[in-house]
């Protein structure tokens, strides 16, 4: 897998420090916006710019397993001596890498501009915060090979006919839709839940408004957990396994 890395790392590193410039390029700006704009609106956008990265990060990562599958850069990727569950293996890692870098940024100077609207977010250790945290980096996984499983299925199935962009839309279609409902049975029968509180400040929104905000707040049906748990692994290993076996590039 470390090859597959470094073969990735190679695919991505530029596009990633162009990002990470971007996102600390923009926010330096917003610093010289300190006073001048509304300062709520100036925390605003810093928030914008970091969700922005995000969704960067997330659209590049499919589109290079899309182009692997679908264009010449992939005979090279699946000629080496690597297994499926190598080959998606790495592309998570190197998911998660650049988000870790890009949201370490980003909610840096979140943080910097939240003091301009009496707002802490980072106040000591909180539990909560930090299981949030792991969370949203699990449904990020989660969605991100949701969606490695739908460009493989239609790849197996399409092999390369026109069309197969729709067809990849429907079947997401078809299936987020599936989960959505079960995960609406599941919460009905077993509607325990798991708690964990965070943090409460107040968040200056103007000169006469004052509003409580709860940060590292944690939620989440234990039936759904589990069952989300489980497809996740499902897919990851059936996604593998069509790499391996079903693909013909």
């Amino acid at each position: 897998m470390l090859k597959l890395i470094k073969y990735e790392i190679k695919t991505v590193w530029r596009d990633l420090i162009i990002l990470l410039a971007i996102v600390v390029l923009l926010n330096l700006a917003l610093l010289t916006r300190v006073n001048v704009w509304k300062n709520d609106l100036v925390f605003g956008l810093s928030c914008l710019i970091y969700f922005g990265g995000l969704v960067a990060i997330f659209i590049g990562n499919i589109k290079i397993f899309t182009r692997d599958l679908k264009e010449n850069t992939g005979y090279l990727l699946f000629t080496l001596p690597q297994n499926g569950y190598s080959i998606v293996g790495e592309k998570l890692i190197i998911s998660l890498v650049e988000v870790i870098i890009i949201s370490t940024a980003g909610i840096g100077f979140i943080d910097v501009f939240s003091s301009l609207v009496s707002l802490q977010l980072f106040k000591g250790f909180n539990f909560g915060a930090v299981l949030q945290t792991v969370g949203d980096l699990y449904a990020y996984i989660s969605l991100i090979i949701f969606i490695y499983f739908v460009v493989a299925v239609t790849k197996m199935i399409m092999k390369g006919r026109r069309l197969s962009g729709l067809v990849e839309f429907g079947i997401f279609g078809i299936l987020a839709f599936v989960s959505y409902k079960i995960d609406v049975i599941l919460e009905k029968i077993f509607p325990q839940k798991i708690n964990i509180s965070g943090g409460i400040t107040n968040l200056q929104i103007s000169p006469d408004k004052v509003s409580n905000v709860s940060y590292g707040s944690v939620s989440f049906n234990i039936a759904n957990g589990v069952f989300g748990f489980i497809v996740t692994v499902i897919l990851f290993v059936v996604t593998a396994r069509i790499l391996e076996k079903r693909i013909d590039l």
